[in-house]
């Protein structure tokens, strides 16, 4: 299934046009990639929140998120997903990368 259009971003690298997502999850971060104008096989990458502590003066403790999955973390992802043989155009299963730390 070919994610949706409308909540979906694209980022064109080595002039080839792909598509991504992100989805927040309680165990963390989902980013879905595939290829635009065909869809085939997806990268799945799977980060984590990396959530920090922050002690406010009251002794209240908040958690505070820190991962922003930004184009330039799509851009790695793509790279890598690449080198380890993912072929985009054709179909298959999820390439799927877990707590990735980028």
């Amino acid at each position: 299934m070919a994610l949706p259009k409308k909540k979906s971003r694209s980022i064109t690298i080595d002039d080839k046009r792909y598509r991504w997502v992100t989805n927040g999850n309680d165990y963390g971060i989902d980013l879905y990639i595939e290829f635009y104008d065909s869809p085939g096989q997806k990268v799945h990458a799977i980060f984590d929140y990396n959530h920090s502590q922050i002690k406010l003066s009251d002794n209240t403790v908040i958690m505070k998120q820190q991962k922003m999955v930004t184009p330039f973390i799509v851009q790695n992802v793509i790279k890598i997903a690449l080198a380890k043989g993912w072929k985009p155009e054709e179909r298959g299963k999820d390439l799927v990368f877990m707590r990735l730390d980028l």
